[in-house]
């Protein structure tokens, strides 16, 4: 498993980043927050990763602290299943809709 990546930043997209280490550019998908924070592109960055293997993919998740890290382990299998509250995408979507009072008995259940 790749448990964190530290190099420089090559590419910075709306949904990933492309963190090179050793010749090698690992793209790394995250949400807005973490990308909002990423350096720029030709500075060094570190990401804490989740490796999520499916039989067609192998996709690398990128948070800046553990914390995150741990809450995002939690939904990732929701996500990608779609049977998240409101089909939310991301930890900060999901508490923006789990946050309306008409919504809470969905997040609860």
């Amino acid at each position: 498993m790749i448990a964190s990546l530290r190099g420089t930043v090559t590419a910075v997209t709306l949904k990933s980043v492309v963190v090179e280490v050793a010749g090698v550019g690992y793209r790394v998908f995250s949400h807005e927050g973490t990308l909002e924070k990423i350096p720029a592109v030709g500075q060094n960055a570190g990401v804490w990763t989740h490796l999520y293997v499916r039989e067609d993919a192998l996709d690398l998740y990128g948070f800046m602290d553990k914390d995150e890290l741990a809450e995002a382990k939690r939904i990732l299998p929701l996500m990608r299943s779609g049977q998240t509250p409101g089909g939310c995408s991301s930890k900060d979507q999901c508490e923006a809709y789990c946050g309306e009072p008409e919504h809470i008995d969905e997040c609860i259940a």
